[in-house]
């Protein structure tokens, strides 16, 4: 009876347990017989194995996840596939039939839902810590501003508290930091570096805290020995900004230090000449000297504002910076109202011509190399302003 069907024994076919290996129909059929006669060997696993794998593999990539994550996760994917492949093969090697297909779409979908989810959590808690560095920035900005506020704020007190010892009301100081601030913008200077300069400089002469009331509010000339006080608000000045980690202070330290400094070498209190002055220095020293020409003090009356550029064109080279006098001149008929302090013609002589305001007045004669006598009320050639 075996093999009675067979066309031939090199009728040869695949089998689904061994594909590799072809057998023959006779083969196939003795085969056939011998199950029947084993009362079928191969049998269904117990329903609770396809329950249980379904189970662990559907759980598996959640697991994976939270054990590590990111790609690694991934990697187990497949290889809890080929195992469970392998012990569904040991077990048809034994006899029994084990469910592979839902267990491997539940491995399936468990991995592709698990990165689902993973991806969509991950990206709502990016947003939610770029919200919350957001929130933290803004308040570090604000409380930033506040501290630079309140910087400029104990700057410009400390400012006006050392100019109010020679009758200034402060207006002086921001004539100074704003001509400063623009005259470094028109030098090609960057907007924060000029606005540097601009704030720093309004501290140029708070040594002036140190000189006694005599000296300061001397009408008249200052002798060689008060002279020689009036010089060292410079300082005075820069050892109560020294030791500070703030650029701002530092660089006051330096405008306040180096202001009287000349460009050709005969200021003080070193002596230093051309661009060994630093630079807010030397735009600080021809907006004062300006600004002091410019305003009535108690030693003298105020210039008009062609005798005053006369006189700051008269000391290019000497006093000042070549480079900053010429963009200097160019720049003030742009200077709003305050910072030219323009008057009627009749105040104006009335500044130069009143007795009760100084020894000096420019209708004696020419205004060039008058800067320093109207400022130090001296016989020595540095500044007062």
């Amino acid at each position: 009876m075996i093999g009675a069907s067979a066309p031939t024994l090199q009728d040869v076919h695949s089998t689904p347990t061994a594909s590799h290996q072809l057998m023959s129909g006779p083969e196939i059929q003795a085969n056939a017989i011998s199950t029947a006669l084993r009362r079928l060997p191969l049998r269904d696993a117990p329903a609770w194995t396809g329950v249980l794998a379904l189970l662990l593999l559907g759980l598996l990539p959640a697991l994976a996840h939270l054990c590590t994550r990111g790609m690694r996760a991934l990697v187990v994917t497949p290889l809890a596939a080929l195992a469970f492949a392998g012990l569904v093969q040991a077990a048809f090697a034994r006899g029994w039939i084990v469910e592979v297909t839902h267990p491997l779409l539940a491995l399936a979908l468990g991995t592709v839902s698990t990165m689902t989810t993973a991806f969509v959590a991950e990206r709502r808690e990016r947003r939610r810590v770029a919200e919350h560095n957001d929130v933290l920035e803004a308040r570090v900005r604000e409380r930033t501003a506040q501290l630079r506020e309140t910087q400029l704020e104990i700057v410009q007190r400390l400012s006006q508290a050392a100019e109010s010892r020679d009758g200034d009301t402060g207006e002086h100081i921001q004539r100074i930091r704003r001509m400063t601030q623009r005259l470094a913008l028109a030098l090609g200077l960057p907007d924060d570096e000029a606005e540097l300069i601009g704030h720093a400089s309004a501290m140029h002469d708070v040594g002036k805290i140190g000189i006694p009331d005599r000296v300061l509010l001397k009408p008249g000339k200052l002798d060689a020995e008060e002279w020689a006080l009036m010089q060292s608000h410079t300082t005075i000045g820069a050892e109560i900004l020294a030791g500070s980690n703030s650029p701002l202070l530092q660089e006051a330290e330096r405008i306040a230090l180096t202001h009287h400094e000349r460009y050709d070498g005969t200021g003080y209190p070193t002596g230093l000449a051309g661009e060994a002055i630093p630079l807010g220095a030397r735009i600080t020293a021809i907006c004062d000297v300006f600004d002091a020409l410019r305003s009535r003090r108690v030693y003298k009356g105020r210039w008009t504002m062609d005798d005053t550029l006369a006189e700051l064109a008269s000391q290019r080279g000497k006093h000042f910076d070549p480079a900053l006098v010429d963009a200097f001149l160019e720049l003030v008929p742009t200077f709003e109202p305050d910072l030219r302090q323009e008057v009627p013609a009749d105040a104006r002589g009335d500044d130069q011509s009143d007795p009760g305001v100084g020894v000096l007045t420019l209708g004696q004669s020419t205004p060039a190399g008058a800067t320093e006598a109207i400022h130090s009320r001296s016989s020595l050639p540095p500044t007062r302003a």
